[in-house]
């Protein structure tokens, strides 16, 4: 993983963050949608959300903020 930010096209929209030797978001990062609007802002692994993150609405409401695993919302049991 390196540290320097980059941007890239990424699930039809485009991510600025931090990727991994594969070019996959990994670390840090932010992913918006299509028209621009951010989509969510947190942690990723090898490509997925991952770790603690806020998920966003094509309107950026806030829909979800907490824990994610493998790119799904964590289930706290």
């Amino acid at each position: 993983m390196t540290n320097e930010i980059k941007t890239i096209e990424f699930n039809g929209g485009t991510y600025t963050g931090q990727l991994n030797a594969d070019g996959k978001p990994h670390g840090k990062g932010k992913e918006y949608w299509s028209n621009g609007n951010l989509a969510y802002e947190g942690e990723f692994e090898d490509g997925k959300k991952h770790g603690e993150g806020k998920l966003y609405d094509e309107d950026e409401n806030l829909k979800y903020e907490g824990e994610f695993e493998n790119g799904e919302i964590k289930n706290n049991k």
